[in-house]
């Protein structure tokens, strides 16, 4: 969450007046919403990403290695994103071949 506290008359609350106060330039990140409030203005990282709403970056997850005995086929650790998992021959996979990044920056089943 990032905040700024803009001059204010108490004339005008309009998001416009207060972007012209700064040159034009929003200064919340892309990925960042911008909420008008009394005289100044507030910015919050947009769902999936995380940050002070300046600086906004996407949820990912850990990077896993890859199991004894086997491999990652795909690998995405963003929020959303799945990892693959499969075993060598003459192996059997014990848990789940699919892990899935959640958007608390886990896997659905970290064990």
């Amino acid at each position: 969450l990032f905040s700024a506290n803009i001059s204010f008359d108490g004339n005008s609350t309009d998001y416009d007046d207060i972007i012209s106060q700064l040159n034009g330039s929003i200064p919340c990140d892309d990925n960042a919403d911008c909420t008008n409030t009394l005289g100044s203005f507030l910015c919050m990282c947009t769902e999936n990403f995380t940050g002070d709403g300046f600086n906004c970056s996407l949820i990912t997850c850990p990077l896993l290695a890859s199991p004894e005995n086997g491999n990652i086929t795909e690998s995405d650790n963003t929020v959303f994103g799945t990892t693959d998992f499969e075993c060598d021959i003459g192996y059997q996979l014990n848990g789940s071949s699919t892990l899935q990044c959640l958007q608390s920056g886990m896997y659905d089943d970290d064990t």
